[in-house]
């Protein structure tokens, strides 16, 4: 879609739902088109919409009927977003595999960004709201807020992963390395696997910054200086320390289980050996689907973005356990309700977020190409009767559980409407850089270390020629060869004096001539 036809079309994205009413503020909402990214923007505006304020989600044309169960939150259609397919199911057995994986999702987000950015630049022109709540992959969202200055609030469906800054010590993303038990050898290839996250980031920063210039923004706009809702908990994630511009809020949804199906003919080996060990399994399954299990064996779900998976959940009594694909919203609700979890990973995010469950000792992981009939069996039996999966699963679960919910993350929002980002985001140091790094305690660690090399240098070099001399000596002492060798060379050394000596005799044996 061009700018021109962007703009002609502004006042038909813009979707009323309710009608002129005062309100506290005008948010809006920007998310890409997966259901799964969208659950826990619902329950924000829902959450907004209740306090008062006047709420607008922007989603593509062909997800309007996602928005069904929200009367009173406006849509803001845009049109030739491509649909998210779900991607086929990759080898994730090599790093380059992992990290093409995510890559392949990345190029997905830039595309939306580029058809993405001039529509939803054009409406908030026409009505500029108050705050922007953008997705975390919804770059889209971020960078108008930045280019009409207005402020931004950004909701990361997953684990950290690479949403701030951490120290070197922290695993860098996809390298499954825990902080706690890692060797010298992690630690070296730590700093390998950050090098291959940053270089598949900067060529999609190089695409973002493309459609940037299409429509006149500069490049440079990736800004930090906006809040950021982290939906995890510390002991999923490597606890460390986060500026206060990041805050946990947990999942934004009260939801208690939800079982995600997966590809394949995986499902149907996995629910016959379920069947054959005495156990009941719950699937949601989609459209397409063969189901050809009896129903008294296992009870199936039609998978139906309208329908809140709450509804489901609410139908069930008691679970014991999830097998999941591994998407975050999924593994975050098994995890409110302390279930151990089983996960299958078809792409790298959901490899890195079950890595994070299977190191906090609340689940375990399999690739596909590893799973058996033997291997299902002895996993789903482990994953019923470990006691320390559930202990673990348990733990994570109050974690969670304290970090507020959708309340504290709307708390949040609501802040930043009223006061800005400014007292969130930490003040730079305005000590110059050389009074930093080279006057008191630094200049006086340089004197000492200069100090301590000359003396070292000097010591060395004193100590090399006395070990040499003592040396030499101790040889002439022992080896005949050298004391010969020794002689000869002194010889060599006083030629002249012999020649006077020789020349005098020749005289004195000659005698006066006549």
């Amino acid at each position: 879609m061009s700018v021109t036809e962007a703009q002609s079309d502004v006042r038909d994205l813009y979707v009323s739902n309710t009608a002129s009413r005062l309100s506290k503020g005008h948010i809006i909402f920007v998310c890409l088109p997966k259901y799964d990214n969208l659950v826990p923007l619902k329950h924000l505006a829902r959450n907004l919409y209740d306090r008062g304020y006047s709420v607008a989600i922007s989603l593509p044309e062909y997800a309007r009927h996602w928005m069904s169960d929200l009367p009173n939150v406006d849509l803001i259609a845009l049109r030739n977003v491509p649909k998210y397919e779900k991607p086929n199911v990759t080898e994730l057995d090599t790093s380059f595999n992992v990290y093409q994986s995510y890559k392949d999702e990345l190029q997905y987000y830039a595309s939306v960004h580029r058809l993405m950015l001039p529509t939803l630049l054009e409406v908030v022109k026409e009505k500029k709201p108050d705050l922007i709540v953008a997705d975390r992959y919804a770059f889209a969202g971020v960078d108008v807020g930045i280019a009409m200055s207005i402020p931004c609030v950004v909701n990361s469906a997953s684990i950290l992963m690479d949403i701030d800054n951490p120290p070197n010590i922290i695993p860098a993303p996809f390298s499954n390395i825990s902080v706690h038990t890692s060797k010298v050898i992690d630690r070296c290839l730590n700093v390998y696997y950050r090098l291959l996250f940053r270089f598949t980031w900067l060529q999609i920063y190089q695409q973002l910054d493309q459609s940037r210039q299409l429509i006149g923004l500069s490049r440079d706009m990736n800004s930090q200086n906006h809040l950021t809702l982290v939906n995890s908990v510390f002991g999923v994630d490597v606890p460390r320390a986060m500026s206060p511009q990041y805050q946990m809020s947990a999942t934004t949804c009260s939801a208690i289980f939800l079982d995600d199906i997966i590809d394949g003919s995986i499902p149907q080996l996995m629910n016959q050996i379920v069947k054959e060990i005495g156990y009941r399994a719950i699937w949601r399954v989609s459209a397409n689907l063969n189901v050809t299990e009896n129903i008294t064996s296992s009870i199936y779900f039609l998978k139906n973005d309208t329908i809140e998976d709450i509804s489901i959940i609410q139908q069930i009594s008691s679970f014991s356990a999830v097998i999941t694909s591994g998407d975050a919203q999924l593994m975050l609700y098994a995890l409110a309700s302390g279930l151990p979890i089983l996960g299958v990973p078809h792409t790298a995010e959901q490899l890195e977020h079950l890595n994070a469950i299977a190191r906090a000792g609340a689940g375990m992981v399999a690739l596909p190409s590893s799973l058996s009939k033997e291997r299902i069996a002895q996993l789903v039996r482990r994953l019923r009767n470990d006691a320390s999966l559930r202990e673990a699963a348990v733990h994570l679960g109050k974690i969670l559980k304290s970090t507020g919910g959708t309340e504290r993350a709307v708390d949040s929002i609501v802040s930043v409407l009223e006061f800005g980002i400014s007292h969130l985001t930490p003040q730079r140091c305005v000590q110059s850089w050389v009074r930093s790094f080279f006057v008191d305690v630094y200049a006086l660690y340089g004197i000492l270390l200069g100090v301590v090399v000359i003396s070292l240098c000097a010591f060395s070099s004193v100590l090399y020629s006395i070990l040499q001399s003592a040396f030499a000596k101790y040889r002439n002492m022992t080896d005949p060869k050298a004391q010969s060798i020794v002689k000869d060379n002194n010889v060599r050394q006083n030629p002249k004096k012999k020649r006077p000596t020789a020349k005098y005799r020749y005289i004195n044996s000659s005698g006066p001539k006549s």
